[in-house]
C-alpha cells in the first residue's frame, strides 16, 4: 500500500486531535472527579485485596504506578501524582487506539474513509463511559487492534504474545483468536500447520497468564460475579434494550446492509459477534458498553463500506493471501 505524504500528515493530525478529545473526556469524567477512590482501588488490586475479577486486572494499576514513580520527582503530592500519571497513560492509550485502528482500516479503505471510521469510533468512546475505573476497557481495545494489525500484516506469529500480555488487563483478549480464525477461514488456511500452532500457542499463552495471576494472588471464585451479572442484565433488561437500540443497533444495521458485498473476514467476524454478545451477557454488565469496543471495531470497519465504493486493495488479492 502506498501513502502520499499529504495523506499521512492529514491522518496524523486527525489522530492527534481525536486523542486529545478522547483523553480530555475520559479525564474529566473518570480520572479527575474521584482520585481518592481510584487510589484506594489501585492499592487494593496491587496488594491482593480486590475482589474477582478486578484482582486480576493488574496491567492498568501497574502502568499507573510506573508513570507515577517516573514523575514523582516533579509531582510529589499523592493525588496530583495519580492524576498526572493517568493523564499520561490515557494519552498513550488513545493515541495507540486511533493510530492502530487507522493502520487496520487502511488495509481496506482510502484515507478519507479510514478517517471516517476513526470519527465513528470517537463518537462511541464517550458513550461507553460508565464507571471510574474503566480505562482498562480502552487498553483492551488497543490489544485487539494490535492483534488485527498483526494478522493483516502477516505477522500473526506475534499473536500469542498479544494474548499473553493482554490477559494481564482483561481475560476477554482471548477472543482475538476468534477473529484470527475468521481470517484463516477466508484465506483457507485454518488447517495449515502454522495456523494450528499459532491458535494453540494463543490458548497456551492465555493459560499461562490466566493461571499465573491466580497462583500469585490466590484463586477467588467468580461464580457470584457471574450470577450477579446475569441477574443485573435480566433485571435491567428494559433500560439495556433501550441503550443498545440507541448505541449499537445502527452499527448492526450498517453491517447487515453491506453484508453481501463484504469480504469473508468481515462476514465471519460479524457473525461471531453473536457469541461475543452471549458471553458479554454471561460475564459482564451489558450497560457497560466499553467492554463491547472489540465488537464496535469490527462493525465500524465493516459498516463504513457503505461510504466507500471500493476497497483500496483488491479483494481478489486478499483472497489470494496477499497484502
Amino acid at each position: 500500500m502506498k501513502f502520499k505524504l499529504s495523506e499521512i500528515k492529514f491522518a496524523h493530525i486527525i489522530i492527534i486531535l481525536l486523542t486529545l478529545i478522547s483523553q480530555r473526556i475520559v479525564y474529566n469524567r473518570i480520572i479527575y472527579p474521584i482520585p481518592e477512590t481510584r487510589i484506594g482501588f489501585e492499592e487494593s488490586i496491587l496488594s491482593g485485596g480486590a475482589n474477582e475479577p478486578y484482582q486480576y486486572r493488574v496491567m492498568k494499576p501497574l502502568l499507573g504506578k510506573f508513570f507515577g514513580v517516573l514523575i514523582r520527582p516533579v509531582v510529589k503530592d499523592k493525588i496530583r501524582n495519580h492524576l498526572a500519571a493517568y493523564k499520561i497513560l490515557s494519552y498513550i492509550v488513545f493515541f495507540l487506539l486511533y493510530f492502530l485502528f487507522y493502520i487496520f482500516l487502511r488495509n481496506f479503505y482510502t484515507e478519507i474513509t479510514s478517517v471516517c471510521g476513526l470519527l465513528l469510533l470517537q463518537i462511541v468512546i464517550p458513550l461507553s463511559i460508565t464507571s471510574h475505573w474503566q480505562e482498562g476497557d480502552f487498553i483492551t481495545a488497543v490489544f485487539y487492534l494490535a492483534g488485527l494489525v498483526l494478522i493483516f500484516k502477516n505477522k500473526e506469529h506475534f499473536l500469542p504474545l498479544v494474548v499473553l500480555i493482554g490477559v494481564l488487563n482483561r481475560d476477554q483478549i482471548i477472543y482475538v483468536a476468534v477473529f484470527y480464525i475468521a481470517y484463516l477461514l477466508e484465506q483457507k488456511k485454518l488447517f495449515k500447520a502454522k495456523s494450528i500452532i499459532i491458535i494453540a500457542s494463543c490458548a497456551i499463552a492465555f493459560g499461562i497468564s490466566y493461571y499465573g495471576l491466580r497462583l500469585y494472588f490466590g484463586f477467588k471464585p467468580d461464580y457470584a460475579t457471574v450470577v450477579f451479572n446475569i441477574q443485573s442484565n435480566i433485571t435491567h433488561w428494559t433500560s439495556i434494550s433501550r441503550l443498545w437500540a440507541e448505541q449499537v443497533l445502527i452499527f448492526v444495521i450498517l453491517c447487515i446492509i453491506v453484508y453481501k458485498k463484504s469480504r469473508l473476514f468481515f462476514k465471519y467476524s460479524f457473525l461471531s459477534l453473536i457469541l461475543y454478545t452471549i458471553l458479554f451477557f454471561l460475564k459482564g454488565i451489558m450497560g457497560e458498553l466499553a467492554k463491547y469496543l472489540p465488537a464496535y471495531i469490527i462493525m465500524i470497519s465493516m459498516g463504513i463500506q457503505l461510504f466507500n465504493k471500493e476497497f483500496t486493495i483488491d479483494n481478489k488479492l486478499h483472497k489470494a493471501g496477499g497484502n
